[in-house]
Protein backbone atom coordinates (compact mmCIF):
# COMPACT_ATOMS: atom_id res chain seq x y z
CA UNK A 1 0.00 0.00 0.00
CA UNK A 2 1.19 3.55 -0.75
CA UNK A 3 0.05 6.35 1.56
CA UNK A 4 0.48 10.01 0.61
CA UNK A 5 0.88 12.39 3.55
CA UNK A 6 0.74 16.20 3.44
CA UNK A 7 1.39 18.63 6.26
CA UNK A 8 -0.96 21.60 6.49
CA UNK A 9 0.04 25.24 6.71
CA UNK A 10 2.29 25.71 9.78
CA UNK A 11 0.62 29.06 10.53
CA UNK A 12 -2.72 27.28 10.96
CA UNK A 13 -1.61 24.38 13.15
CA UNK A 14 0.36 22.35 10.60
CA UNK A 15 -1.81 19.24 10.89
CA UNK A 16 -0.78 16.12 8.98
CA UNK A 17 -3.37 14.75 6.55
CA UNK A 18 -3.60 11.68 4.35
CA UNK A 19 -4.08 13.00 0.82
CA UNK A 20 -4.71 9.58 -0.75
CA UNK A 21 -3.69 5.92 -0.68
CA UNK A 22 -3.32 3.12 -3.19
CA UNK A 23 -3.69 -0.58 -2.59
CA UNK A 24 -0.97 -2.33 -4.57
CA UNK A 25 -1.02 -5.81 -6.10
CA UNK A 26 1.81 -7.94 -7.47
CA UNK A 27 2.79 -6.60 -10.88
CA UNK A 28 1.67 -2.99 -10.26
CA UNK A 29 4.32 -0.38 -11.01
CA UNK A 30 4.88 3.10 -9.59
CA UNK A 31 7.12 5.89 -10.85
CA UNK A 32 8.29 8.60 -8.45
CA UNK A 33 10.04 11.35 -10.38
CA UNK A 34 10.82 15.04 -10.66
CA UNK A 35 12.35 14.58 -14.13
CA UNK A 36 10.48 15.02 -17.41
CA UNK A 37 12.73 12.36 -18.98
CA UNK A 38 11.26 9.70 -16.64
CA UNK A 39 7.64 10.22 -17.65
CA UNK A 40 5.95 7.27 -19.37
CA UNK A 41 4.75 7.63 -22.97
CA UNK A 42 1.08 7.76 -21.90
CA UNK A 43 1.60 10.86 -19.72
CA UNK A 44 1.73 14.37 -21.22
CA UNK A 45 2.45 17.51 -19.24
CA UNK A 46 0.32 20.59 -19.85
CA UNK A 47 2.26 23.81 -20.49
CA UNK A 48 0.99 25.26 -17.20
CA UNK A 49 2.58 22.33 -15.31
CA UNK A 50 6.21 23.11 -16.10
CA UNK A 51 8.61 25.78 -14.89
CA UNK A 52 12.08 26.66 -15.98
CA UNK A 53 14.63 29.31 -15.07
CA UNK A 54 15.34 29.53 -18.81
CA UNK A 55 12.69 30.87 -21.19
CA UNK A 56 14.55 29.10 -24.01
CA UNK A 57 14.26 25.69 -22.26
CA UNK A 58 10.54 26.26 -21.68
CA UNK A 59 9.94 27.22 -25.33
CA UNK A 60 11.95 24.18 -26.51
CA UNK A 61 9.91 21.88 -24.26
CA UNK A 62 6.59 23.27 -25.53
CA UNK A 63 7.74 22.99 -29.17
CA UNK A 64 8.94 19.38 -28.81
CA UNK A 65 6.11 17.89 -26.72
CA UNK A 66 2.45 17.37 -27.41
CA UNK A 67 0.32 19.31 -24.97
CA UNK A 68 -3.07 18.08 -23.77
CA UNK A 69 -5.98 20.54 -23.65
CA UNK A 70 -5.92 20.36 -19.84
CA UNK A 71 -3.69 18.76 -17.20
CA UNK A 72 -4.16 14.98 -17.15
CA UNK A 73 -6.15 13.72 -14.18
CA UNK A 74 -6.81 10.25 -12.87
CA UNK A 75 -6.81 8.07 -9.79
CA UNK A 76 -3.31 6.87 -10.75
CA UNK A 77 -1.76 10.37 -10.88
CA UNK A 78 -0.49 12.18 -7.79
CA UNK A 79 1.11 15.62 -8.01
CA UNK A 80 3.11 15.80 -4.81
CA UNK A 81 4.39 19.08 -3.44
CA UNK A 82 7.61 19.96 -1.69
CA UNK A 83 7.29 18.68 1.89
CA UNK A 84 4.88 15.84 1.08
CA UNK A 85 5.73 12.31 2.18
CA UNK A 86 4.96 8.92 0.68
CA UNK A 87 4.97 5.76 2.82
CA UNK A 88 5.37 2.39 1.16
CA UNK A 89 4.02 -0.43 3.28
CA UNK A 90 4.06 -4.16 2.69
CA UNK A 91 5.71 -7.46 3.41
CA UNK A 92 9.49 -7.45 3.86
CA UNK A 93 11.42 -8.54 0.78
CA UNK A 94 14.99 -9.26 -0.15
CA UNK A 95 17.06 -6.15 0.43
CA UNK A 96 14.13 -4.22 1.89
CA UNK A 97 13.24 -5.30 5.40
CA UNK A 98 11.48 -2.16 6.59
CA UNK A 99 10.16 -1.59 10.09
CA UNK A 100 6.84 -3.06 11.28
CA UNK A 101 5.53 -3.31 7.72
CA UNK A 102 6.72 0.16 6.62
CA UNK A 103 9.23 -0.50 3.85
CA UNK A 104 10.26 3.08 3.11
CA UNK A 105 9.21 6.70 3.59
CA UNK A 106 10.04 9.21 0.88
CA UNK A 107 10.17 12.93 1.71
CA UNK A 108 9.84 15.16 -1.35
CA UNK A 109 12.02 18.26 -1.53
CA UNK A 110 10.46 19.58 -4.73
CA UNK A 111 7.32 19.08 -6.78
CA UNK A 112 7.23 15.58 -8.25
CA UNK A 113 4.92 13.14 -9.95
CA UNK A 114 3.84 9.77 -8.63
CA UNK A 115 2.35 7.71 -11.45
CA UNK A 116 0.94 4.23 -11.13
CA UNK A 117 0.40 1.55 -13.73
CA UNK A 118 -1.78 -1.33 -12.66
CA UNK A 119 -1.63 -4.82 -14.07
CA UNK A 120 -5.42 -4.77 -13.66
CA UNK A 121 -7.02 -3.41 -16.88
CA UNK A 122 -9.69 -1.72 -14.75
CA UNK A 123 -8.77 2.01 -14.78
CA UNK A 124 -9.55 2.14 -11.05
CA UNK A 125 -7.51 -0.96 -10.21
CA UNK A 126 -5.18 0.85 -7.83
CA UNK A 127 -7.67 3.00 -5.99
CA UNK A 128 -7.93 2.38 -2.30
CA UNK A 129 -9.80 -0.85 -1.63
CA UNK A 130 -12.45 -0.20 1.05
CA UNK A 131 -12.00 -3.80 2.23
CA UNK A 132 -8.49 -2.82 3.37
CA UNK A 133 -10.08 -0.93 6.28
CA UNK A 134 -11.13 -4.25 7.77
CA UNK A 135 -7.77 -5.98 7.19
CA UNK A 136 -5.97 -5.74 10.55
CA UNK A 137 -2.52 -6.15 8.97
CA UNK A 138 -3.04 -3.29 6.49
CA UNK A 139 -4.59 -1.09 9.18
CA UNK A 140 -1.63 -1.70 11.51
CA UNK A 141 0.86 -0.88 8.73
CA UNK A 142 -1.01 2.33 7.92
CA UNK A 143 -1.07 3.33 11.58
CA UNK A 144 2.65 2.62 11.90
CA UNK A 145 3.40 4.69 8.78
CA UNK A 146 1.40 7.64 10.17
CA UNK A 147 3.25 7.34 13.49
CA UNK A 148 6.64 7.30 11.73
CA UNK A 149 5.73 10.34 9.60
CA UNK A 150 4.66 12.24 12.73
CA UNK A 151 7.95 11.25 14.42
CA UNK A 152 9.87 12.71 11.46
CA UNK A 153 8.28 16.04 12.30
CA UNK A 154 7.28 18.99 10.21
CA UNK A 155 9.39 19.20 7.02
CA UNK A 156 12.24 21.71 6.78
CA UNK A 157 10.94 22.81 3.38
CA UNK A 158 7.32 23.02 2.28
CA UNK A 159 5.52 24.31 -0.81
CA UNK A 160 4.55 27.96 -0.47
CA UNK A 161 1.24 27.32 -2.24
CA UNK A 162 -0.77 24.56 -3.92
CA UNK A 163 0.46 25.43 -7.43
CA UNK A 164 2.19 22.34 -8.81
CA UNK A 165 4.82 22.63 -11.54
CA UNK A 166 7.55 20.23 -12.62
CA UNK A 167 10.97 21.84 -12.99
CA UNK A 168 12.61 21.61 -16.41
CA UNK A 169 16.36 21.22 -16.41
CA UNK A 170 18.10 23.78 -18.64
Amino acid sequence: MLIWFRWGNPFFGGQMDIADMWTMQDGDQVILTNRVADLPAWFDLHGNEVRSPSQHALERFLANNREPDAPMEGPNIWRVLCGDLLAWTGCPRSGLEGEHGVLRIYRFTEESLVLAESRDPNPFGMMFDPAAKSDPVLVKRGQRAAYMVRQMGFPNVIAADEEWKLRLLP
